[in-house]
Formats: structure tokens, sequence, C-alpha cells
């Protein structure tokens, strides 16, 4: 497995960089380095630093990278896929404001994590430090439900 790979052959820096990525973010970074034989304090850490890293860039550059990619192709394809899953959560985000963009965070769920969060919060024009605050509160609680199930505590 590819994901695994680059978890054995970089070490803590791989990690780091697979919480970083979207899709796997932290949900599937933490169970990984537990699995490579990570020490749960590590693993978290690792898993929760790497996937938050995407949170800055993404809520100050958003609107301008999707507009970039909008106007040339193959990026259209690509922004109209990230549009549409963003236009798909935002009006629940929206209706709630920063709380609702902390839960949405908060649920392990594919697609609620610090990316989506962060696209969401950009195109809504929420105020950066709170947007930010509620990402990372959100993130950290999503990882440590995630890091529960891992260590068997909620299974």
């Amino acid at each position: 497995m590819v994901v695994q790979s680059l978890g054995e052959n970089y070490g803590a820096w791989g990690i780091l960089l697979l919480a970083a990525m979207p899709v796997i973010e932290l949900k599937g970074a933490i169970p990984l380095a537990i699995g490579l034989g990570y020490d749960v304090l590590t693993a978290f850490m690792l898993s929760y630093v790497g996937s938050i890293l995407p949170c800055i860039p993404i809520l100050r550059l958003y609107t301008i990278i999707i507009s970039y990619m909008h106007g040339h192709q193959p990026w259209d394809r690509i922004a109209r896929w990230i549009d549409s899953r963003v236009e798909k959560n935002r009006t629940r985000i929206d209706r709630y404001g920063l709380w609702g963009l902390f839960i949405f965070v908060l649920i392990p769920a594919p697609g609620t994590g610090v990316w989506t969060g962060s696209a969401i919060a950009a195109v809504l024009r929420m105020p950066f430090i709170p947007a930010m605050l509620a990402i990372i509160l959100g993130n950290l609680a999503a990882g440590l439900i995630v890091l529960l199930f891992s260590v068997h505590v909620l299974a």
C-alpha cells in the first residue's frame, strides 16, 4: 500500500505529510502511525500537527487558487469537483456559523476535515482567526475520537 509505504520509508516525516493530505488527514494517519509502532502520543502529535498545516494556506489562498483553476484546463474539472464538495456542505456551516464549522470538522468522516472546512470558511468569508480556531479545535476533537477508537477505548 502506497500510504503505508510512505509512513514506513519516511518515518515521522511520512506520517506528518500523510496527515496533511486531503482525505487521509489525521483520520488515516493516527491509526497508520499506531500500526507502524509509534507510541500513542507521538502518533497523535505527528498526525494532528500535519493535519492542521493546510489550514492557513487554504483560508488565505483558496479563492485565489480556485479562481485560477477555473480558467485553466485540466484544473477546471478539479475546481468544479472541489466546488461541488464545498457547496454540498456549505449550507449547514452557513446556518450555524463558527459552531457549525467546529462541528463539521469534528465529525471524523471522509470529507469533513480541515481541507473542506477551511475551503467552506474561505467561501463564506468567515473571519480568519475565529475560523482558524474553530477548525483547529474541531480537528483536535476529531483526532481524540480517532485516537480513542484506534486504541480500542471506544471499540
